[in-house]
């Protein structure tokens, strides 16, 4: 009897990953696998659909199932054309193995949004900055949040998280600058940490920065407290200091590198978020290959206007900008991190665990401002739905009537067959309906995605191959 080799590989153990920071609600509405347990193979088994896959080489694809978290799975030919052809041929242990990673499944195998574990709050205290950035949001002035309304801030989010069951609060310090508040940040820290250890809630913090204004006893305080550091950075010398230029009009590149460095000599690796414009595009190559040389993790956003007119200046040619970010993803390659990229590197994209929504606004994500008002989503920080003298923050920005509609994916034209739409989950609601007027339709960046994703996983089949584990089953 001859028998066949089919061969697979997959990651073992993980080696030290990335905590990835988005700049904005993270998605939270994740999806849980509703099927029967199969304990033995049967003519039940059915390839599932949507799972895309890739080809990586003349041996390999690359898959990637939203119906398990296990993580991507390389296969053989010989195993992608098993399960064309038949897959019940497959032998017993590879079949499995193939169920576990969402490949294999019953025919009724479906995907049942789940409740957010996570409240995330956006912490606007300061109006203030030292920066005048393009496309900043923020109706700059000097007020910044009191201490006494940052201590009730703190208090509402945890009487908030006890209230609706949350396991984990996620506080994003932001502004404005919120460096220029920086010992009220710790303190307001330091009673987070105290109501968490309180009420037995996970918490997790990050500092949005320019990072310009970091010293190095910012940084001791930092690590000490456990932030993470979310630096803007946007370019390298002049796309940078276009885009992110000084009150004064002068460059700040050269200081936002000083103060990534200063972070890095501290011990404390930040996370660099960049905003893709049509007009940084051709930078963002140096910048990337700068980061990967100084080690330092980091996500491209594309830029979110808040009027149409913006947005079609962003927008204008889709095509550039997919041609710039396959630069982008050539230098990656040439600079393969041993970690995953998958959980958010390009936009709105989370490839850790299937998703219904894009993001928690209008469930679990709240913005809090500097005078105690409470918003669905930052972009939205002028537009308030109550304050925290009326009611819980989750409370206000669920009930919060002609607000955002954050709709799930099933929802949206031209996402509903789309393989990867689990992924994106439509893109981002406010930046759809600037562009369209509706909610209920795909993101204008929805080209761009399609056109990245396949490189991603490209990526990401890349690492496998040089960090992951083959395995054989042979087949009779």
């Amino acid at each position: 009897m001859i028998q066949s080799s089919l061969s697979i590989v997959r990651e073992v153990s993980s080696p030290a990953g990335v905590n990835w920071q988005p700049d904005c609600a993270c998605s939270t509405s994740r999806v849980a696998v509703s099927r029967d347990e199969i304990d033995e193979p049967g003519s039940s088994w059915v390839r599932l659909d949507p799972v895309p896959m890739v080809e990586l080489n003349a041996d390999y694809w690359i898959v990637h199932s939203p119906y398990s978290t296990s993580g991507s799975l390389l296969l053989s030919r010989e195993v992608i054309d098993a399960l064309q052809d038949d897959p019940r041929r497959l032998p017993d242990p590879l079949k499995r193995l193939l169920v576990d990673y969402g490949v294999l499944g019953q025919p009724d195998t479906t995907l049942l949004p789940t409740a957010a574990e996570t409240q995330e709050v956006w912490l606007h205290v300061t109006n203030a900055c030292n920066l005048d950035c393009s496309y900043c949001y923020v109706r700059k002035s000097i007020e910044h949040m009191s201490e006494s309304t940052g201590e009730q801030a703190i208090q509402a989010i945890f009487d908030s998280a006890v209230r609706h069951g949350y396991k984990r609060v996620k506080i994003k310090y932001a502004g404005g600058e919120p460096t220029l508040q920086f010992e009220r940040v710790m303190h307001w820290h330091r009673l987070a940490q105290a109501r968490s250890q309180q009420e037995r809630i996970d918490l997790e913090a990050v500092i949005l920065t320019n990072a310009t204004l970091l010293t190095p006893e910012m940084a001791a305080s930092l690590k000490a407290l456990g932030i993470r550091v979310m630096v803007s950075i946007d370019g390298l010398a002049d796309t940078h200091d276009a885009q992110r230029p000084t009150v004064g009009g002068r460059g700040s590149s050269r200081t936002v590198r000083q103060g990534i460095r200063l972070l890095l000599d501290a011990g404390l690796t930040p996370f660099a978020t960049i905003t893709v414009t049509q007009f940084s595009l051709p930078g963002v190559k140096a910048l990337v290959e700068w980061l990967l040389d100084v080690n330092v993790p980091f996500t491209l956003n594309f830029e979110r206007p808040v009027t149409p007119r913006g947005l079609r200046q962003a927008a204008r040619d889709n095509q550039d900008a997919i041609a710039a970010l396959q630069a982008v993803l050539e230098s990656i390659e040439a600079a393969l991190p041993p970690y995953s990229l998958l959980e958010g590197l390009i936009d709105r994209a989370n490839f850790a665990q299937a998703h219904t929504h894009t993001c928690g606004v209008g469930s679990s994500y709240v913005v809090i401002d500097h005078h105690g008002r409470v918003s669905q989503c930052q972009m939205h920080v002028h537009q308030p739905v109550g304050s925290l003298a009326e009611a819980d923050p989750v409370s206000l920005i669920r009930d919060a009537v002609g607000g955002i509609h954050n709709l799930p994916v099933a929802e949206k034209e031209g996402c509903k067959t789309c393989e990867w739409r689990h992924w994106c989950a439509g893109g981002c609601p406010l930046q759809t309906y600037a562009a369209t007027g509706r909610y209920d339709v795909k993101s204008p960046y929805c080209d761009v995605y399609k056109a990245v994703y396949p490189r991603l996983l490209r990526l990401e089949g890349l690492r496998l191959l040089r960090y992951g584990q083959p395995e054989q089953f042979f087949a009779c």
